[in-house]
């Protein structure tokens, strides 16, 4: 018998419509049994009973004509006596009154053999399961008291019932992605790509690299759409003009004032700060009650906006001046992200085929994922304000620009074309953030073979040539940006930023003892670098470790939290680097792998300090480095897992655990966009957001 159901599954297992079936049968077996412990565990919970005979006392709530309770207040209460019966589960049959209320809040505090202690929960007005809660109680349960607390006003309890089994939940999405998973493993496993090496010309490796960026802009979609206000239905106008922001859109009112001939923002000034003594101090404006408008740069009695310009140019002002409308920082962030998501495909394409030879398909696609997952773009779209743009500006920019600079040096001429367009990408990044300047050092390092090989050849025509193609870029967009440095601050090299009006004086970060500028650095990076993740088993599971006073440093700098690069176990094959240098026969020889490695882990490195001095710590600055170390880690971890399958029995392992420390230092990027600064999705979607709680955390 089980000979035949062993040759049963192989038949099935011999076709695609056949692995489908078996996947389909193994996600509704466990859809029944483990997706549903809650109902399972629950079914003989205790003697089932309502409130109907408790004794009960109420504050502020009343009882209509339908006996059902009706708070008058926020916090009203009602309180059953002398219960005496074990509570397991509580069902709650909940009326919301208001067609449009979101939530409403319900806490219970309780008297049961052990203490006083309390739990609360949230109920949706479409999410039925939310209205059953399993609960911790010991022993029997003398008193329960419900308050009634935020969205009170919406809602009437038609009754509590206790000790009924959680319901029997089919959950179709989960389903749904749960199959896709399996079948997409099941296919790639009997499939012959799951057993080749990157090659630039099979065409089932094209088409799989379009499905695979194609599936992680849709990605990035998904995540734009669902932080959006779901529940006020806007139509398309609507969507790409209206303001994602909960503070001033600086970048939408900057292109008001382009439109309008002039630099400065069109926003009169509070006569105090114009006469302040100390005009950029955060506490000083708060103890004179100064107005002023937070996050833009005051000069000489005028309001400039001091974050990049180049995002306005190419973006808010071109439709602003053909519709008249504001653009969505949104749209903005989810263009950019696309673009950088693409770019990133491209790169990571470019140093494999480069330096990585011989790269299992398998890794060089979760790869590509890591890439993308451990970027940060993710958060910046699920809280698209202007900064996220700002940030996604410049990490479009500098992928894009470093991109087409391998794209360039291919071939055994260097393409002029690209490589123009290579150096004009990383010079309106220093228009988008300054700091990105930094990154151009990856230009002489990416084209120095080629062109020391025309100084070789005595080909100068070549070496003028690919100069002057770097150049005028670079002049051209210099040019531009100290002309309006100039204009505004009287300095060419001033961005703004000295005199911005936020909570910490850029202008004088500096005038600090040597010894407090290292203390700096040193708390800044080591964050950056070796912050931890804070997992539980909270939905989304992964969290930021709280910022304030994480770090032992006399002084004050932004801390938002942040995950360290270094708690990423991908990035832990970073400390392999010297041992990859090492070539068989022990004959010490710095490949041109291990230099470029080294090069995008140095700017890494040099990014996370100059970040951290300059301004701290904050999730969007972490686009600037992650994917320098990214390309490093992921392309040391595949030279790893090549160096490891030398030995042919260790090669199938190898791969497979590579694949593995990959998805596992994305995950928590993955998950992050849902909790993205000021709990972006929570407060648009809360019960979208609690819809895919239960589908994750199913055990809660």
């Amino acid at each position: 018998m089980l000979s035949k159901f062993k040759g049963l599954i192989g038949k099935l297992c011999e076709t695609n419509f056949g692995r489908a079936l078996i996947c389909a049968v193994i996600v509704i077996v466990l859809e029944a049994t483990l997706f549903n412990v809650q109902h399972w565990l629950t079914i003989n919970a205790g003697p089932k009973f309502n409130i109907e005979g408790l004794e009960a006392s109420f504050n502020d709530v009343e009882k209509d004509e339908d006996s059902y309770l009706v708070p008058k207040r926020h916090d009203a209460s009602v309180t059953f006596n002398n219960i005496n019966k074990p509570i397991r589960t509580i069902r709650f049959d909940i009326e919301f009154i208001n067609k449009h209320a979101e939530k409403a809040q319900l806490y219970f505090d309780y008297d049961d053999e052990d203490s006083r202690r309390s739990v609360s929960t949230t109920v949706y007005p479409n999410f039925s399961k939310k209205d059953m809660m399993s609960v911790g109680f010991k022993g029997n349960v003398s008193e329960l008291k419900l308050s009634f607390k935020d969205g009170w006003e919406n809602v009437v309890l038609k009754g509590i019932y206790f000790n009924e089994a959680m319901p029997f939940y089919f959950h179709w999405l989960r389903v749904i992605l749960l199959w896709l998973l399996l079948f997409a493993i099941c296919a790639w496993r009997f499939s012959s790509l799951g057993k080749t090496v990157l090659d630039a010309d099979n065409k089932l490796q094209k088409n799989v690299n379009r499905f695979a960026v194609f599936v992680m802009v849709f990605f990035l979609f998904i995540i734009y759409a669902l932080n959006r206000d779901l529940s006020a239905q806007p139509t398309f106008l609507k969507v790409i003009t209206q303001s994602d922001n909960g503070c001033e859109d600086w970048y939408n009112k900057l292109a008001d004032s382009f439109l309008a001939g002039r630099l400065d923002l069109d926003k009169s000034v509070d006569q105090k700060l114009i006469d302040a003594e100390k005009p950029y101090s955060y506490s000083y404006r708060g103890e004179k009650g100064i107005n002023y408008p937070f996050d833009t740069a005051y000069y000489d009695g005028k309001l400039y906006v001091y974050y990049g310009v180049v995002p306005v140019l190419i973006t808010y002002l071109p439709f602003k001046a053909l519709t008249g409308n504001d653009l969505s920082s949104g749209i903005v962030c989810f263009i950019f992200a696309a673009v950088s998501f693409i770019s990133l495909f491209f790169l990571w394409r470019s140093v494999a085929r480069r330096y990585i030879k011989n790269l299992p398909y398998s890794l060089f696609l979760a790869g590509y994922f890591t890439l993308c997952c451990c970027s940060m773009v993710t958060w910046c779209v699920a809280r698209p304000w202007f900064y996220e743009a700002a940030a996604l500006g410049g990490l479009m920019f500098v992928t894009t620009g470093v991109a087409l600079l391998f794209s360039a040096t291919k071939g055994e001429k260097l393409n002029r074309v690209k490589l123009v367009c290579a150096a004009a990408c990383l010079a309106l990044a220093v228009g988008t953030r300054p700091n990105l300047a930094i990154i151009s050092v990856l230009l002489p390092v990416i084209v120095w073979n080629p062109l020391k090989d025309s100084w070789k050849k005595k080909n100068f025509k070549e070496l003028i040539s690919a100069v002057v193609c770097v150049a005028i870029p670079y002049i051209i967009v210099a040019a531009g940006l100290m002309w309006y440095n100039y204009v505004r601050f009287d300095s060419v090299f001033e961005f703004g930023s000295s005199y911005n009006l936020t909570s910490e004086n850029n202008g004088v970060v500096g005038m600090v003892s040597n010894l407090n500028k290292l203390q700096r650095v040193v708390s800044t990076a080591s964050e950056y670098l070796f912050a931890p993740i804070k997992y539980s088993s909270v939905f989304p599971f992964a969290h930021f470790v709280d910022g304030e006073n994480s770090v032992g440093y006399n002084g004050y700098f932004v801390n938002y939290g942040i995950w360290g690069v270094m708690q990423l176990p991908v990035s832990l094959s970073l400390l392999a680097l010297p041992w990859l240098r090492r070539k068989k026969g022990s004959v010490r020889q710095e490949t041109k792998a291990f230099t470029m490695l080294c090069w995008f882990a140095g700017l890494g490195l040099a990014m996370v300090i100059l970040d951290g001095y300059m301004i701290g710590i904050l999730q969007r600055y972490a686009t600037d480095f992650l994917w320098l170390f990214m390309i490093a880690a992921v392309s040391s971890l595949c030279l790893l897992c090549q160096r490891v399958s030398e030995t042919k029995e260790f090669a199938s392992k190898a791969r497979h655990a590579a694949i593995f420390i990959m998805i596992i230092s994305a995950f928590p990027f993955i998950m992050i966009w849902f909790n993205a600064e000021r709990a972006f999705f929570i407060n648009r979607n809360p019960e979208l957001l609690s819809y895919f709680a239960d589908m994750f955390a199913f055990w809660k």
